[in-house]
């Protein structure tokens, strides 16, 4: 089977893969999602390309694929539409949704550590509060934010 070539949108970023090998073969339709499970992992990590084999899509039990395996590599199309769709979710998240729930969400366990900073941030005046609040987060903690922001909005002011 020759390789097949997939585009969609995940989490907030166009990724692209190429599919050398199913096992058994098949036609793809769609990214799979022992595949975007595999990508999910380096996407945290923040690599913006790598590859996937037979080892990794196998463990995850798939409803749409059962007993397939795929390798192959992905990489993230960055385009500047896509960036200000994430900067625009992050603002939109930050001025009409953030609450302790959200932040309680974002950050589980440690959220009163973030609110409190962010109660801090915003004493006196919240205007610049969110660039403020992103800029004291580890990658790590921007991560999370940023994902949960494009989760929500997809940056769209529709879903306010």
């Amino acid at each position: 089977m020759e390789k097949q070539v997939l585009s969609e949108e995940y989490f907030g970023y166009q990724l692209e893969v190429t599919i050398n090998e199913t096992q058994p073969a098949i036609k793809l339709e769609f990214i799979p999602d022992s595949v975007k499970k595999s990508v999910l992992a380096l996407l945290a990590e923040n690599q913006k390309e790598g590859a996937f084999g037979h080892e990794e899509t196998g463990d995850y039990f798939s409803q749409e694929y059962p007993d397939v395996t795929f390798s192959g590599s992905w990489k993230v199309i960055e385009s500047p539409i896509m960036m200000e769709k994430i900067v625009s979710s992050f603002f939109y998240y930050m001025w009409n949704r953030w609450s302790k729930e959200e932040c309680k969400a974002v950050f589980g366990y440690q959220h009163v550590h973030f609110f409190e900073k962010w109660c801090g941030l915003c004493r006196g005046s919240s205007s610049g509060a969110a660039e403020k609040f992103y800029a004291e987060l580890s990658i790590n903690s921007r991560q999370l934010i940023v994902n949960r922001a494009n989760e929500v909005y997809e940056g769209s002011i529709a879903k306010l």
